[in-house]
């Protein structure tokens, strides 16, 4: 694995082994999410699991589920290129915040998100942090309606530039 692909695999693990680990929850960390279209011609975050595409829905059953949505394109410097990425995260605050009762905990799993990504040296800046729906961008949403900005869910998106070698040396 090189380029974008072994950054986000390294960041993943990451996320794995830090966020939210001592919850005690199913936590589902995807990759790069390829931008396919459905029958209906709606745009699908899918994965590739062996040789077939496999979309990432929201499941109401697993509390944390991140993947990472990629541009098109992608900047470059000879042989350090940059490519702004989206990291979209369906978290449950219930299960991961239980002790925070009286209020909605969503600045606590922004932070927590951010503070595991400061660690990455690959994160070339923090662009900006979408909230709800709109952090869905343009894929199809009928499978988070009864996620969006409904507790105990929360959903968001944060936009990053990616820096990386095509090879990774």
């Amino acid at each position: 694995m090189i380029g974008i692909d072994a950054v986000i695999a390294e960041m993943n693990q990451h996320f794995t082994d830090t966020l939210w680990q001592d919850k005690g929850v199913q936590r589902d960390f995807f990759g790069r999410v390829f931008r396919n279209k459905d029958r209906d011609n709606k745009l699908m975050p899918q994965i590739l699991k062996g040789r077939e595409y496999q979309e990432v829905l929201f499941d109401d059953k697993i509390p944390v589920t991140c993947f990472y949505d990629c541009e098109d394109k992608a900047g470059s410097d000879q042989f350090q290129y940059q490519r702004k990425t989206g990291i979209i995260l369906i978290v449950n605050l219930t299960k991961l915040y239980p002790e925070i009762t009286d209020y909605r905990p969503e600045q606590e799993a922004e932070y927590d998100v951010k503070q595991a990504l400061s660690y990455s040296p690959a994160v070339f800046d923090d662009i900006e942090t979408v909230y709800n729906m709109d952090s869905y961008g343009d894929f199809a949403t009928e499978s988070l309606r009864e996620a969006a900005n409904l507790q105990p869910w929360f959903v968001f998106r944060i936009n990053i530039n990616l820096s990386y070698l095509l090879d990774n040396c």
